[in-house]
């Protein structure tokens, strides 16, 4: 009979010992997924007073973080980076205020991601000089981007410009007596001009004779 009671004693004890886990497992759960809601409720309702003006979008971005408990994430690169002007608000909604700006705002855990409207996004330029070997302008030249099919001709100075959407391309160089020439992997950012120069090679001897031995055939 002792022995029994001793036995179901030892159940019960395992039982409440789980038991009590169970519930620790249980409510530290619970307090995790309450304090990641008031978390979220905290950023959608959260307001702040700033003035913009003369400011860009990174220093605001740093002032918010300086008078709330958040911290934003994003990329510096597809950040605008001209100056606001006239702007100032007053016990604005923070997520608001980055959509008036232009931006949008997610919670992932306990950082803020920051990332631009679509349809936002400023064109980069591609600018430089189309020269010979000797450092000279080839006026006339043809500079073809190759993923937009977009064409132009150097300017009387060899220089040229293209107004591109961010990202990466390819310019294909054309001249007269000159060697064709690919130049890949040309990053456009937005807001930025990337500066490329290009530097032409002569055509060979053997090309120039295959280019005329083609006209001559072509010819008869």
């Amino acid at each position: 009979m002792k022995k029994n009671l001793r036995n179901s004693l030892s159940v019960a004890c395992k039982v409440m010992k789980y038991s009590m886990m169970i519930m620790t497992v249980v409510c530290s759960l619970s307090s995790m997924l309450m304090a990641n809601t008031v978390s979220a409720q905290k950023f959608e309702n959260a307001t702040v007073s700033l003035s913009a003006d003369g400011k860009t979008i990174s220093a605001i971005l740093a002032e918010i973080e300086t008078k709330t408990q958040f911290k934003f994430v994003y990329n510096p690169d597809h950040l605008k980076r001209d100056v606001i002007k006239g702007k100032i608000f007053k016990n604005e909604k923070v997520k608001l205020l980055l959509q008036k700006l232009g931006y949008t705002a997610r919670e992932e855990g306990r950082s803020i991601i920051v990332t631009r409207l679509p349809g936002l996004q400023q064109p980069g330029k591609i600018t430089g000089k189309v020269l010979d070997e000797k450092g000279e302008p080839l006026p006339g030249a043809t500079i073809k981007v190759v993923e937009t099919g977009q064409v132009i001709q150097a300017n009387i100075d060899g220089t040229y410009q293209f107004n591109l959407s961010p990202g990466t391309y390819t310019l294909e160089v054309s001249y007269i007596s000159f060697q064709t020439k690919r130049i890949t992997g040309i990053v456009v950012l937005e807001g930025r001009s990337t500066l490329s120069d290009i530097a032409m090679v002569a055509a060979t001897n053997e090309l120039k004779q295959a280019d005329h031995h083609g006209d001559d055939q072509r010819s008869k």
